[in-house]
Formats: structure tokens, C-alpha cells, sequence
């Protein structure tokens, strides 16, 4: 579990860097912010993390588009249910395609692009609450990390 643990965030901060590189303007905006909200302080505390919303949208966006794994944990299905017209018996493992889920286009106005600013004055948040970001799973079964 540990070593899936830090495989998986050094996977999450490898593509936030190479999203940073590929888009100077974002680059240059979130630069800003730290340099704002930091200042001359030699050390960033936690007050000052709470402070930087647009760090936040950065990193949000980056778990929408590269989430840490692209299916959920798989689950049994204990009752017969209905799912989008589907009638799904008991016993059934299902999985969870996370990845179309953050990339679904009813949901997402252009998915495929690193967009940060769509996440400016949204309530969607990574913590499972919202099922268009659900880069750690959802509720009680999300990752315990």
C-alpha cells in the first residue's frame, strides 16, 4: 500500500509539472499567487496553502485529467439494481471507468485540454463528494490515503 502510494503521487506530480511546462500562462499566474500570498517568508505554511485558490484549481485539474488510476477499486454488486437502464444481478463485480467519468463531455466543456480556470468558483471538489471529480473514489470506499 505504501509503495502504490508514493508510485501513484510521483505519477500525479510528474504530469502537474508537464502541464505547468506546457502552458507558460498558467505557469506565470499561479507564480504570481505564491509570490502574493508567500511573499518574503523563507517557508510556506499551511495558512498560506488555504490561501492560494488558484493552486487549487491547478491541482484539481490536474487530478481531473490525470487521475492516479484510470478505474476505481472494484466492487460486488450485494443487490439487484438498475443502472442507466441496465438491470445488474447480484454478485456482479463492477468497475469504475474514472477516467471517462473526468473526461465526459456532457459534463466538461472542452475535457480533453488542461483548463484550470474552469474550476474557478466551483464547488466541485476531489474528496468524492462530487461524482464529475472522483480521482480518489467516492464516499466511504474512496482511497484511505
Amino acid at each position: 500500500m505504501l509503495a502504490g502510494g508514493t508510485d501513484r503521487t510521483s505519477v500525479v506530480l510528474e504530469w502537474l509539472m508537464a502541464e505547468l511546462m506546457r502552458n507558460p500562462r498558467v505557469m506565470k499566474k499561479v507564480q504570481k499567487e505564491i509570490g502574493r500570498v508567500v511573499g518574503k517568508k523563507p517557508q510556506i505554511d499551511m495558512n498560506d496553502i488555504g490561501r492560494m485558490d488558484y493552486l487549487k484549481c491547478i491541482i484539481k485539474e490536474n487530478f481531473r485529467l490525470h487521475l492516479p488510476g484510470p478505474l476505481l477499486v472494484q466492487r460486488e454488486i450485494s443487490d439487484n439494481i438498475s443502472i442507466g437502464g441496465y438491470d445488474v444481478p447480484a454478485k456482479t463485480r463492477l468497475f469504475i471507468n474514472a477516467w471517462a467519468i473526468q473526461r465526459d463531455p456532457s459534463t466538461w466543456e472542452r475535457p480533453e485540454e488542461f483548463f484550470s480556470e474552469r474550476l474557478e468558483n466551483n464547488r466541485v471538489d476531489f474528496k468524492g463528494y462530487d461524482f464529475e471529480l472522483v480521482p480518489f473514489g467516492v464516499g466511504r470506499r474512496g482511497c484511505p490515503g
